[in-house]
């Protein structure tokens, strides 16, 4: 599919995760009004507000990215000698990059874009568990409350565990949306995903493992299944087949190319309950 990409981003933040980190959606469509309560989060260093990550509405006034976005953001803002400002939009269209490469002081923003400020948090045990247990999930309080737009739902815990013990986990379907880069060839490698519009975008997925906070999908299109790559970073992933506003887990890493498997942060886990107990009631 398609996607923003964040790789300074992901550049800066590379030394705090062993793997490398996601962004894009591939083998996808556009999102249109299908998941509007999906979001893109952006940044201002002082000039243009950069798409920099994908996430999404968990209560009317938090938004759920990863928690490498937020560090990431913060890594190249001490960079650059600035405080950065973080914002996030539901608009499913949010402009391009003139040159068709990332640049933290280059992008044209659609007209008539919506932009909402927020203040950002993360699990402060981000970097400090290894590959296996990553705490890979952050949010951005906004200023004001969302309206119109009804927040995702989120599961209960052990949710996907229950599903893999009853043998019906490999059987669902997933959605995963997001703002990253395009991937619509199979052949070749990174230089192959495209990176201009900046669109929400959507692909089905199928499930191939799960591990202690990891949720390993396949994005692999002689499978049937899209995925996402660079900006699909902290997207939701659907568990569509049996609540298509049920989001389950959020993008953080993936193979390089954007064409093999989708390694996600599971929601359901305790870890990951008890930081956004701090910000929502959970189910």
């Amino acid at each position: 599919m398609r996607k923003m990409l964040i790789v300074a981003a992901i550049t800066a933040v590379v030394s705090l995760m062993v793997m490398p980190q996601a962004a894009g959606i591939t083998f996808g469509e556009p999102d249109g009004n299908r998941h509007p309560n999906v979001g893109a989060m952006l940044a201002n260093f002082g000039g243009d507000d950069i798409p920099f990550c994908s996430g999404s509405l968990i209560a009317p006034d938090v938004f759920l990215p990863a928690a490498h976005c937020i560090v990431g953001v913060n890594q190249l803002a001490e960079e650059e000698g600035v405080e950065p400002n973080f914002l996030v939009s539901f608009d499913s269209e949010l402009g391009e990059f003139p040159e068709g490469v990332f640049d933290i002081h280059g992008f044209d923003l659609a007209a008539g874009v919506t932009l909402l400020p927020g203040e950002p948090f993360f699990d402060e045990r981000f970097g400090t568990g290894g590959a296996a247990r990553p705490f890979d999930v952050g949010v951005i309080v906004l200023d004001a409350p969302v309206t119109g737009i009804e927040p995702v739902d989120l599961p209960t815990e052990g949710y996907l565990s229950e599903l893999n013990a009853q043998h019906e986990l490999r059987s669902q379907r997933f959605a995963a949306v997001g703002y990253g880069r395009v991937r619509e060839d199979f052949t070749g490698g990174f230089e192959n995903n495209l990176l201009g519009v900046v669109v929400r975008m959507v692909a089905m997925q199928s499930a191939i493992n799960l591990q202690n906070q990891w949720f390993l999908l396949s994005m692999n299109p002689n499978t049937g299944s899209g995925g996402t790559c660079y900006g699909d970073s902290g997207g939701p992933h659907f568990i569509d087949s049996v609540d298509p506003n049920l989001q389950v887990s959020l993008t953080v890493t993936g193979d390089a190319v954007c064409k093999a498997t989708d390694l996600t942060f599971r929601l359901d886990t305790p870890e990951a309950r008890e930081f956004l107990s701090e910000f929502v009631t959970l189910p």
